[in-house]
């Protein structure tokens, strides 16, 4: 809250100090405007120092200065004596008088540096009959300044009385110093006025009067604008001004739970900062991540570590290790912002998480766009997630950490040879095993990369214990219709010995359907984000109509080596099947199917289905033969495999009358089958009659 103070003093560090920004006396060559700032946090040149140490000293510390006041008491004599015409109102007067009063309060100011409010309280209330007259002639002479000199003494007593918590007699103070600016308006200096109103502001807020404080704190935020547009001075100071107002508002905002205003005017304030470069010697930078933080509902801590890696700031500002946060809904959207507007990130590390976790009802949603953000930020080199490493944009290639050997003095002739996988990109991507024993939340995260970063024509999932816990982020990422341009839509996925089960495939059948209202307004938003965010080498988030249209979903599909989705996961998977008209194989080797499954193949006529294994499942003479009533449906249907599936002589009739009807079938498999010689025979007999076997 010191940062805010505006027009008064800044809060003082340990030895005294002042935090505050300093800019040379140079810089400033306007009297009138040197002298407004000298009572505000930005101080220029090195009097104001000066002053403080010069009233630190033995004569004076902790001391009523009384010698001091006696003077002005002099001079408050003599204008009594002008008020009563005995002494002359004349320039020599009007500058003597303005320098003493100007010099007490500069004399306030110093104590209240030095922590010592109540005396500086005090000696602005000493001061206060020299700042005002019972003549108005007075009062309105511009050389006498009775206006600027009122404010002045205003603003360091409310601070004053501020720092010792008299809130109500700050508020009086600034509520009559505001009244002076506004009424006299032009007369007064705009820099002034608008310090005084952030001032005010900033009080109110101290008394909770929270809707009054953001009025006058926005209406000296647009002043302070105003006038740095047609009187701009040294960039450091008008940031500071700027920053502070930025704070003061975004806090108001927080304390009113109007949390997109405060993240607006958060913003705001953290552009602002640039100019001040990485140094936060004010801590302005510091009290503005404060106050983002309570606004994103996000750590401090994580917000300050994003804020260092979207501007290149910190130790290590090409490296985010995001293990030890908890990846909230509000933690992930801060990500996918800072991976949008990130220059400097090179290597992003995503480890160890606990699936005793939370998760959030949007979270694969969020993953998704996480990923996205990711494989689309141009300056993101390498990805780390439970300790296996990836090269965001070919995600089918694994890179290799080095050996000590690679990282000795003669690592420079092993660099070659950095990664797992060739350089040519294989039609599979094989991720075979290598998520067996990772947390359900870094599979969630790693899916979604190798589904939204995929290059290849097929993905190899096989035997990593994908479950219920993981698969829903999997079937988003698979739905996902807006990605960059250099990934493809996955169109053959491979999930064998996965230990799916009907939940699992429920889940799973959801691939097929089309988006809802709501997620597709959610991917045009991501796009429109990622398109306004990504520079001019960036990789784009397509939107191109005809690629939409031709890489619709998954059309190629194993789910071999999984008993536990039996009849009811089977029945699950072709609803979601048949929702897809281009769909073409399916491979269901083992998973526990019998004739009731069977019977849900029809569903599939609507398809462009061309293969079809069922082997190794115990459907018997009755799936066989409701497994030919499906495939006569499947006019598409070039390969059928029943082996090992239980068939005995009942079943050769209608498999003879589906080699004697089907236009397309050119394989039948049925070996490891109880057919008989006599449903070897009937069989032979409809292949003699086929014209596509």
């Amino acid at each position: 809250r010191a940062a805010a103070d505006g027009g008064g003093a800044a809060e003082p560090r340990p030895g005294g100090v002042v935090a505050a920004m300093k800019v040379e006396r140079a810089a400033v060559p306007d009297q009138r405007l040197y002298e407004i700032m000298y009572f505000s946090p930005v101080h220029v040149g090195d009097e104001r120092f000066s002053n403080q140490l010069y009233f630190q000293t033995d004569m004076f510390n902790r001391t009523w200065p009384q010698s001091m006041v006696d003077k002005l008491n002099e001079q408050i004599e003599n204008l009594r004596h002008v008020e009563l015409g005995m002494t002359a109102f004349d320039l020599e007067f009007k500058v003597k008088h303005r320098a003493a009063v100007l010099f007490h309060l500069k004399m306030a100011l110093a104590y209240l540096d030095a922590r010592e409010a109540r005396i500086a309280m005090k000696l602005c209330k000493a001061a206060e009959p020299a700042t005002r007259s019972t003549e108005g002639r007075l009062m309105q002479d511009k050389d006498a300044d009775f206006d600027f000199l009122r404010i002045t003494l205003m603003s360091v007593l409310a601070c004053a009385a501020r720092r010792v918590k008299f809130y109500e007699t700050a508020v009086e103070a600034l509520s009559e110093a505001k009244e002076i600016a506004i009424r006299r308006g032009e007369d007064v200096h705009p820099l002034l006025q608008a310090l005084t109103l952030l001032n005010l502001s900033a009080v109110l807020g101290d008394m909770d009067h929270d809707e009054q404080g953001l009025r006058w704190g926005l209406e000296s935020l647009t002043m302070l604008y105003s006038f740095f547009s047609k009187h701009p001075l040294p960039e450091e100071a008008e940031k500071f001004y700027l920053i502070t107002a930025c704070h003061n508002a975004a806090l108001l905002n927080v304390k009113l739970v109007r949390w997109d205003s405060a993240i607006e005017l958060w913003g705001e304030g953290m552009d602002l900062s640039k100019a001040l470069g990485e140094a936060d010697e004010d801590g302005l930078r510091r009290k503005l991540i404060a106050i983002g933080a309570q606004a994103k509902h996000v750590p401090e801590g994580f917000l300050e570590e994003a804020v260092n890696v979207i501007h290149g700031w910190g130790e290590e500002p090409d490296v985010w290790n995001l293990s030890f946060w908890d990846f909230t809904e509000a933690e992930i959207k801060e990500e996918i912002h800072v991976l949008r507007h990130t220059t400097t990130l090179r290597h992003l590390i995503v480890d160890h998480f606990d699936d005793r976790r939370h998760a959030s009802p949007r979270e694969d949603a969020l993953l998704a766009q996480l990923i996205l953000a990711a494989v689309s930020c141009q300056s993101l080199e390498q990805l780390t997630i439970a300790s296996l490493e990836f090269d965001p944009r070919k995600v089918w290639r694994r890179i290799k950490k080095p050996t000590f050997l690679e990282t000795s003095w003669y690592a420079s002739s092993l660099n070659f040879a950095n990664i797992l996988e060739g350089s040519q990109k294989p039609e599979t991507a094989s991720f075979k095993q290598m998520l067996q024993n990772i947390s359900h939340f870094s599979k969630k995260v790693i899916l979604c990369l190798i589904v939204l970063g995929n290059e290849c024509d097929a993905v190899d999932l096989s035997e990593n214990c994908i479950d219920a816990h993981c698969i829903t982020a999997l079937v988003r990422a698979l739905r996902w219709r807006k990605r960059p341009k250099f990934s493809r839509q996955v169109s053959t996925l491979i999930l064998q010995s996965n230990g799916l089960d009907a939940g699992t495939t429920r889940q799973l059948a959801h691939c097929w359907e089309p988006l809802s209202g709501d997620e597709a307004l959610e991917e045009e938003a991501v796009a429109d984000l990622a398109g306004s965010a990504r520079s001019s080498r960036a990789p784009s988030i397509s939107r191109d109509p005809d690629r939409d249209k031709a890489d619709l979903g998954v059309a190629h599909l194993d789910i071999s080596f999984n008993p536990g989705i039996g009849d009811e996961g089977f029945e699950h998977l072709v609803d979601g099947i048949a929702r897809y008209r281009l769909f073409r194989v399916l491979r269901a080797d083992t998973v526990g199917l019998g004739p009731p499954g069977c019977r849900m193949l029809e569903r599939l006529g609507g398809t462009a289905l061309e293969f079809l294994c069922l082997a190794n499942n115990a459907i018997g003479a009755r799936g066989a033969e409701a497994v030919v009533d499906a495939a006569l449906k499947c006019r598409h249907l070039q390969t059928l495999e029943l082996e090992n599936c239980d068939i005995d002589p009942e079943a050769a009739t209608p498999l003879a009358r589906l080699l004697r009807d089907h236009p397309q079938l050119k394989k039948l498999a049925v070996n490891r089958n109880r057919l008989g010689s006599e449903g070897v025979v009937e069989l032979c007999g409809g292949g003699s009659s086929s014209r596509t076997l």
